[in-house]
């Protein structure tokens, strides 16, 4: 049998002997084992961190276009005396690694060893994508398998945040209001919160009540925005709940599954009003809810909206909702700058439009002089609603002005 070099466990196999001639068998089974002697080394990638970056200021991502280090730490998992000597690595052009530097020495890598380099490279890549580096990896000009890892380009973005905490109980934050019929509306409490000193609160009355706690408008930049809050509610199971609405551009409210959201963790648990899905019981404290938002919201103004249902029986504490974030898109180091795409003058006033990213808020700087020193703001900034932003000013008849926009984080 021709020899071979795979890792591989103990095999055993059977010999059955039947049909014998002219002869009888006290024993017709026969068992053998085949040992693994082909002891190699099985180098894994044991950990890798970005060690190094040239977008400033640092945010330990990797962002379009940006020179980085990252320490690749390769492990030898192999058992027995499965050394691997001389152990190069080269990290290959590709998967959004562009200029790579050269192939690095790991060494003796010995059963349970392992060692650290440093490789550099430019991630190629918009905002929001993946980049894949691949190790290809010999030893003693034996080629080992090669390893990869996966980085993100930009950071998950939280365009929306609210906890309720910038008032004083029981007032709502501005563009929060509060509806509904019966007692118990919403407003905000201290009796008990996620983030103290305070969280929305509807009650549980043992009267029939609806009552809505509603959002502001809140605009909507991609395909793949979330929701996430922390809420912790004790009502009459199955009986009296609460439910999560969505509305866009003003449409009628309606649940937000229905209007093509979908629960990724801490969904309704139960029904009520006999089959209305809803959070319901005792969550025994504050809980994690996540909701992909409907694809439909990008390049919209949404709201959303709290509805606390009880009926004419039994009462119990009631909802408590806090920790509001949506998460919408991505945010880079060395992003793209705004380019101003037109200037136009009319009776006084310029006009000046950008190319936009839906959802983003920019400011509008201007120089009396391309040498003079420092930039001053225009007042207002400016929140696009759509592929294009603009604005105006009035310089009066003192002369030239040059201008910029910039980006907000």
């Amino acid at each position: 049998m021709c020899g071979e070099t795979l890792n591989e466990l103990n095999e055993s196999f059977a010999v059955l002997l039947t049909a014998p001639i002219n002869c009888t068998l006290a024993d017709s089974l026969g068992v053998g084992s085949i040992l693994n002697d082909d002891f190699l080394p099985n180098i894994v990638l044991n950990s890798a961190a970005i060690v190094a970056e040239n977008c400033l200021p640092a945010n330990q991502v990797l962002d379009p276009g940006e020179t980085v280090s990252v320490s690749f730490t390769l492990r030898n998992v192999a058992t027995g005396a499965a050394s691997a000597s001389n152990v190069t690595a080269t990290l290959r052009a590709g998967g959004g690694v562009a200029a790579p530097d050269g192939p690095q020495s790991y060494g003796t890598l010995a059963p349970g060893g392992q060692a650290t380099r440093t490789f550099t490279f430019i991630a190629d890549g918009p905002c929001g994508t993946n980049v894949t580096p691949r190790l290809e990896l010999v030893s003693e000009n034996a080629s080992l398998a090669a390893v990869t890892t996966n980085f993100q380009i930009g950071r998950i973005k939280t365009s929306f945040a609210e906890s309720f905490d910038t008032v004083t109980a029981p007032g709502l934050p501005a563009g929060w209001t509060a509806a509904g019929s019966g007692v118990a509306a919403w407003r905000s409490s201290t009796t008990s919160a996620d983030t103290p000193p305070n969280a929305a609160f509807a009650g549980n009355p043992s009267t029939a009540s609806t009552n809505l706690l509603a959002s502001p408008a809140i605009p909507i930049a991609t395909s793949i925005a979330q929701l996430s809050f922390r809420h912790y509610f004790n009502t009459e199971s199955g009986f009296d709940g609460g439910m999560l609405e969505y509305s866009a551009d003003g449409v009628a409210y309606q649940d937000v599954l229905a209007a093509g959201g979908r629960f990724l963790a801490g969904g309704y648990n139960g029904d009520i009003d006999f089959g209305t899905p809803a959070w319901t019981g005792n969550s025994g404290g504050f809980t994690n809810t996540i909701v992909s938002l409907p694809a439909t919201a990008a390049g919209r103004n949404i709201r959303l909206r709290w509805r606390m249902s009880s009926d004419s029986s039994v009462s119990d504490v009631g909802w408590f909702v806090d920790t509001i974030r949506i998460t919408d898109g991505f945010e880079c180091c060395g992003a793209v700058p705004p380019r101003i795409e037109r200037i136009s003058f009319d009776a006084g006033t310029v006009r000046i439009e950008w190319f936009a990213i839906p959802g983003e808020t920019y400011r509008l700087q201007y120089k009396p002089a391309i040498d003079a020193a420092g930039w001053i703001d225009l007042p207002g900034d400016v929140t696009a609603g759509g592929v294009s932003a603009y604005t105006t000013d009035a310089p009066g008849p003192a002369g030239q002005r040059f201008y910029r926009v910039l980006l907000l984080p």
